[in-house]
């Protein structure tokens, strides 16, 4: 059986982790706020295939499903 030192400790250590990741994932949303205020592309953008060049602009695919009508 642990001792209540040993559970602290455990818990401690589980409890830092879940506040490491919290200020990661806060200083990523912190991050694309000041992005996007700057006026550039958000990561998730930055990332599509459209902006890759990959895919059709959304103009292309209204038209054709117009055309499908």
């Amino acid at each position: 059986m642990e001792t209540r030192k040993e559970m602290f400790l455990v818990r401690l250590g589980k409890f830092v982790w879940v506040k490491v990741v919290a200020v990661i994932v806060a200083g990523l949303f912190l991050y694309q706020d000041i992005v996007w205020a700057g006026g550039e592309e958000v990561l998730s953008k930055a990332f599509s295939p459209q902006a890759a060049g990959l895919g059709a602009p959304l103009a292309q695919v209204e038209r054709a499903n117009r055309n499908i009508d």
